[in-house]
């Protein structure tokens, strides 16, 4: 779903809550989200992430539609950082933005919130988010194995 580079939002985090070295992965199977609905990918699969602390000679896959040579893989992302992300956006960390998982995840972090996207041609059912959510305790500890995901829409 998305990679961050955790030196590129080193500068970012001022509560140092999350590793400013290696690289984190979120993984998610959004295809069904994405209009694929023929997908294999079982939707109801729990997304995971993946912190490496290595991101030392790490070089791009290419990979390219048959029928356009076009890449698969899209540009950077503009995303939002702690509570000035509380707009309609992908952000990282502070608390999740809609009340009601706020108010379900009281003790959790929002680690990741992807947003429904017409750029992407993503929607969350008819409005609606992605949340990648952690315990203060557990991103502590680097336990993102231990991330708890909830898709919120209206």
């Amino acid at each position: 779903m998305c990679q961050i580079r955790c030196r590129d939002i080193a500068p970012l985090d001022a509560d140092n809550l999350l590793p400013h070295t290696g690289m984190l992965y979120f993984f998610a199977p959004i295809d069904y989200f994405l209009g694929y609905y023929e997908s294999p990918l079982d939707y109801h699969t729990p997304p995971c992430v993946i912190y490496s602390p290595d991101e030392n000679n790490l070089q791009p896959y290419e990979l390219n539609w048959e029928d356009t040579g076009e890449s698969v893989f899209r540009p950077a992302e503009q995303m939002m950082f702690g509570h000035e992300g509380e707009s309609i956006c992908h952000a990282m960390l502070g608390s999740p933005r809609d009340n009601e998982v706020n108010e379900r995840q009281e003790k959790m972090v929002q680690l990741l919130r992807i947003e429904e996207d017409d750029n992407w041609n993503l929607r969350f059912y008819d409005c609606g988010s992605m949340y990648f959510l952690i315990s203060h305790h557990n991103l502590a500890k680097r336990r993102f194995d231990r991330v708890e995901t909830e898709v919120f829409f209206y």
